[in-house]
């Protein structure tokens, strides 16, 4: 009898989904915050298996003790229902990921690449367009480089273990 393999990607928001999605990740993708949510409450919609690989996606621009116990907590379990568990930490959030990995010097150069005014409008535009990878590419944005800081998240710094550096080959399908 074959086994099955199932991959949930869990990130934190909307511009996640659509980054996951422009850049056609493996996997489910669910919205969970672990630094404010209870993993329990979406175990329900993952289907379990001796295959299972969980994805989490996260910033780390969270420093409050009580969210990173939160964050903790949540991955502790996590690690107790899959198989396979990847940390992959945003330095600060995915608008600053976004400008590392590319040509930008800024984030102010990103909202101009989309053109809009403000971080927020960014994240509404990259909610709603349907070529998020094509503007992404006119800046050189290098996904070999998505992820890679997470060092620098020294208050997160007992979670880098779980942290690998990320290859696309991991989760492109």
């Amino acid at each position: 009898m074959a086994r099955i393999k199932s991959t949930y990607l869990l990130g934190e928001g909307d511009t996640e989904k659509a980054f996951v999605k422009a850049y056609d990740f493996y996997g489910t993708f669910y919205e969970f915050n672990p630094y404010k949510k209870n993993f329990k409450k979406i175990v329900g919609k993952l289907r379990s298996s001796d295959h299972t690989t969980i994805v989490l996606i996260c910033d780390a621009d969270i420093t409050n003790k009580v969210e990173i116990e939160k964050f903790r907590q949540n991955l502790k379990l996590i690690k107790k229902y899959s198989q396979q568990f990847i940390l992959l930490i945003q330095f600060k959030c995915l608008e600053d990921e976004l400008v590392f990995c590319s040509n930008l010097k800024n984030k102010n150069e990103l909202c101009r690449t989309f053109n809009v005014g403000s971080i927020d409008k960014l994240k509404m535009t990259i909610n709603k367009i349907s070529n998020l990878k094509k503007h992404l590419d006119q800046c050189d944005f290098d996904l070999n480089k998505y992820a890679s800081r997470y060092e620098k998240a020294e208050h997160l710094k007992e979670f880098h273990l779980h942290c690998q550096p990320f290859h696309p080959d991991l989760l492109i399908k």
